[in-house]
This record gives structure tokens, sequence and C-alpha cells, in this order.
């Protein structure tokens, strides 16, 4: 579970930085 809202906030921040 911990790793999964890991990912997302990495998902988020990827799309972030991708702007």
């Amino acid at each position: 579970m911990y790793s999964e809202w890991r990912s997302l906030h990495l998902v988020i921040q990827s799309d972030q930085g991708h702007t």
C-alpha cells in the first residue's frame, strides 16, 4: 500500500516537471 502511494506521488511530480 505504501509503495502505491509513493508511486502516485512520483507520477504527480513527474507530471508537474513534464508540464
